[in-house]
C-alpha cells in the first residue's frame, strides 16, 4: 500500500472514471529498456508488451499499417552513455574544452540521428510516441565546487540533452515526452540511479537484492556482498512510475474522462474559515498562507490549461464582494477569474445546475471541490456522474494540477480562449430570454466558416482532433479517434470538414467536425456553445451539396445513440434523411432529393 499510495501521489486517481483501453504496447532502445519491459510485464500482466532492440542501428524494422495499429502507444528509451561515448570515462577529456566541444557536437548528433530513426512509425503512421529523457546524474559531475552547475560539469550537460529531447519531441506531431528524471527526482534518485555504482552515462537503476555472487561465474571467487547491505534500492516502484506516467500521458491524449469546469465552495474550501465569521472587522482573519495559495495558484493554472473554474457557495454575496480581499489577501484570484459565481443560499444543487446551463456542459465532465461532506453527497445525488473532492485541504492542490483528466495534450487557440467565450455566451443567452427564438437568431449575426482538412499538418487539424475526443453531446456517434486513426482515413481517400463560428458576442473559434469518407458522414461532432443557433443545419446542408459535386449519390450518414448525445440524433432526420430499417444508426439522403437549405440566420462564409 505504501508503494501504491506514492504513486497515486504523483500520478492522481481520484479524478478517474473509466478504465485505460491499452491495447498493445511497443517499447523501443537500448538494451536497458528491457528493464521496463521485464518489470512492466510483472506489475501489468493484462497488458501485451512488444521489444524493438535500437542499440545503435540505423533504423527499426518496417511495419504494416496494421501492424501499428495494434498498438496504443510507442514508448522510447534512448541509450546516454551511447551517445555521449565511453570517452566521457576519461574526465579531462571533458575538461578540455576542444575535446569537450568534440563530445558535445558528436552526442548532440546522435541523438538527432536516433531519435529520428525511433520516431519511424510516428512519422509514417502517426503512432502517438512517448519518448523518455534521461536520469540527469545524482550528483554534480565538475572537477571542483567552483564549476558545479557550469559547463564543466558533465550533469548539466545531461540536463540540456534532456531540453534537446523536449524540444524535438515537442515539435513532432502526437509525439509527448515522459519525464523519468521527474519521476527518479521525486522518488529520491540516490534509491534509483545507479550512479554512485556504476558509469556516469550508464544512466541505468540498480536492484537491491545484487551481489557479487549473482554476477558471471568469474566473480564466484569474491566475498558475498549484498547492495541493500549499504544502499537500499526501489527500483521496482520506479519502472511502476515509470508505466504509470505513461499511462497518464496516454490518458490525457486520449482526453479520456476530461475535466472541463471545476466548482469551488468558499469556506473552508478556498480559504481557512468562514467570511462571515472569521473575517469581520473585529476578528483576527485566518491566515491564507500555506494550502489557500497553493490552491488559488491552481485556479490560475486550470484556466491556463483552458479548464473552466466557477463558485458556488452559501453565503451572502455582498458580503463576499466586500471580504474578498481580506480572504485573498494575496490578491492571486479575483472574482473576474469565475465563468460563474453562484453565492446565495439556494441549494447546491440547484446552483450547480444553473452552472451547468449557463455553461453548455454536463455533469460528467464536472468536478465539484467542497469541504462540507453533506454538500459533496447532495450535489453527487443531484448529478450522479460529478466527481466530488475536497475532504483533505492539502489534497486538493495535488489532485487538481497532476491528475490526467485535468491536463491537455496541447492547447489551442479556441481553448485558450473558452473562458472569454462562455461569458461571451452567459450574455447571450441573458439576451435571447428578453427575445422571440426568430427576433434573437435574426440580430444574433451567426456565420460560420468551413474548410477541408485532409492532412494533419493543416492548420486546425489538432483542435478537430481534440473536438472529436472531448465532445460528448453532440456527437453522433460518440467514437475517440486517435491521430493513427484519422492519419489512416486520409490516406484513404476521407477528410474532415471543420468550421469555425462568430457571432456578435463571441468568436467561437473553431467548433464543429465532420468526418467524413466518401459519400457517408462518418461522425459530426459540435460544440453546444452554438447548440440552436442553425450552425449544424447549415453546415449538413453545405456538406451534401459539396459531396454532391461528384454526381448525385445517396449520402449515408451514421448516428449511433449514447447515453450523452440526445440533443443531436434528429440532426439528420429533420433535414429529410431517412432512417434505413436493416441498419437504425444509418441515415439515408436519397440521390433524387434536391439539397437540403441552411438556416436563413446563418452566414456562410466559405464551404
Amino acid at each position: 500500500m505504501l508503494e501504491q499510495s506514492e504513486i497515486d501521489f504523483l500520478f492522481p486517481r481520484d479524478l478517474e472514471v473509466s478504465g485505460t483501453p491499452f491495447k498493445k504496447i511497443l517499447v523501443t532502445g537500448e538494451c536497458q529498456s528491457q528493464d521496463n519491459i521485464n518489470n512492466w510485464k510483472v506489475s501489468e500482466p493484462h497488458i501485451t508488451f512488444d521489444f524493438e532492440l535500437f542499440n545503435n542501428t540505423s533504423s527499426l524494422p518496417d511495419k504494416s499499417r496494421a501492424d501499428v495499429q495494434d498498438y496504443s502507444f510507442q514508448y522510447i528509451r534512448m541509450n546516454l552513455r551511447a551517445v555521449v561515448t565511453d570517452r566521457i570515462v576519461n574526465f579531462r577529456n571533458w575538461q578540455d574544452k576542444t575535446r569537450r566541444n568534440d563530445l558535445i557536437e558528436r552526442a548532440i548528433s546522435l541523438q538527432e540521428i536516433w531519435l529520428d530513426a525511433l520516431l519511424k512509425y510516428n512519422r509514417d503512421y502517426g503512432l502517438l510516441a512517448i519518448v523518455s529523457n534521461y536520469m540527469i546524474p545524482n550528483s554534480k559531475v565538475a572537477p571542483s565546487l567552483k564549476s558545479a552547475g557550469t559547463d564543466d560539469d558533465f550533469a548539466a550537460f545531461v540536463a540540456f540533452l534532456n531540453k534537446r529531447i523536449a524540444e524535438r519531441v515537442a515539435e513532432t506531431p502526437n509525439a509527448f515526452l515522459a519525464d523519468v528524471n521527474f519521476v527518479a527526482s521525486a522518488m529520491g534518485k540516490s534509491m534509483v540511479i545507479d550512479d554512485w555504482i556504476d558509469l556516469y552515462a550508464h544512466n541505468s537503476t540498480f536492484p537491491g537484492h545484487w551481489t557479487e555472487s549473482s554476477e558471471p561465474p568469474n566473480y564466484l571467487q569474491f566475498q558475498n556482498i549484498r547492495i541493500d547491505h549499504y544502499r537500499k534500492s526501489k527500483y521496482p516502484l520506479f519502472h511502476k512510475l515509470c508505466f504509470r506516467q505513461a499511462e497518464s500521458i496516454y490518458r490525457t491524449v486520449l482526453q479520456l474522462d476530461q475535466v472541463k469546469l471545476v466548482i469551488f465552495d468558499l469556506d473552508n474550501t478556498l480559504h481557512r474559515g468562514q467570511i462571515a465569521e472569521h473575517f469581520r472587522d473585529d476578528a483576527i482573519w485566518p491566515s491564507d498562507t500555506g494550502w489557500p495559495v497553493g490552491i488559488a495558484e491552481a485556479i490560475q493554472h486550470l484556466r491556463a490549461r483552458g479548464i473552466l473554474v466557477a463558485i458556488c457557495s452559501k453565503n451572502d454575496h455582498q458580503m463576499v464582494v466586500d471580504r474578498w480581499k481580506r480572504v485573498q489577501s494575496g490578491g492571486f484570484i479575483n472574482l473576474d477569474d469565475f465563468v460563474a459565481t453562484k453565492i446565495n443560499w439556494e441549494p447546491k444543487a440547484a446552483n450547480v445546475a444553473e452552472i451547468l446551463a449557463e455553461t453548455s456542459l454536463t455533469d460528467k465532465s464536472v468536478v465539484f471541490v467542497d469541504d462540507n461532506p453533506v454538500e459533496r453527497e447532495s450535489v453527487k445525488a443531484a448529478f450522479p456522474r460529478i466527481r466530488v473532492i475536497g475532504e483533505n485541504q492539502f489534497k486538493t492542490r495535488n489532485i487538481l494540477l497532476r491528475s490526467a483528466e485535468t491536463n491537455v495534450a496541447m492547447l489551442t487557440g479556441e481553448s485558450t480562449r473558452r473562458e472569454e467565450m462562455i461569458k461571451g455566451q452567459i450574455n447571450r443567452e441573458r439576451q435571447r430570454a428578453t427575445m422571440s427564438r426568430e427576433q434573437f437568431l435574426a440580430t444574433l449575426g451567426v456565420r460560420v466558416a468551413m474548410k477541408r482538412i485532409s492532412n494533419s499538418s493543416q492548420e486546425g487539424f489538432i483542435r478537430a482532433l481534440e473536438l472529436i475526443n472531448k465532445t460528448n453531446q453532440f456527437n453522433t456517434t460518440g467514437q475517440r479517434r486517435g491521430s493513427a486513426d484519422i492519419q489512416g482515413l486520409f490516406e484513404s481517400g476521407g477528410y474532415l470538414v471543420a468550421f469555425d463560428v462568430t457571432d456578435k458576442f463571441v468568436e467561437y473559434g473553431l467548433v464543429g467536425v465532420m468526418v467524413v469518407a466518401g459519400n457517408t458522414i462518418e461522425q459530426f461532432v459540435m460544440s453546444c456553445r452554438v447548440l440552436g443557433l442553425g450552425v449544424d443545419q447549415t453546415v449538413v446542408a453545405s456538406t451534401i451539396q459539396n459531396i454532391r459535386k461528384g454526381g448525385r449519390v445517396d449520402i449515408v450518414a451514421r448516428l449511433v445513440p449514447t447515453p450523452d448525445n440526445s440533443v443531436c440524433r434528429d440532426v439528420y432526420a429533420k433535414l429529410g434523411f431517412i432512417a434505413k430499417e436493416a441498419d437504425p444508426e444509418l441515415f439515408v439522403y436519397p440521390a433524387d432529393l434536391e439539397a437540403a437549405a441552411g438556416s436563413p440566420h446563418v452566414e456562410l462564409l466559405s464551404a
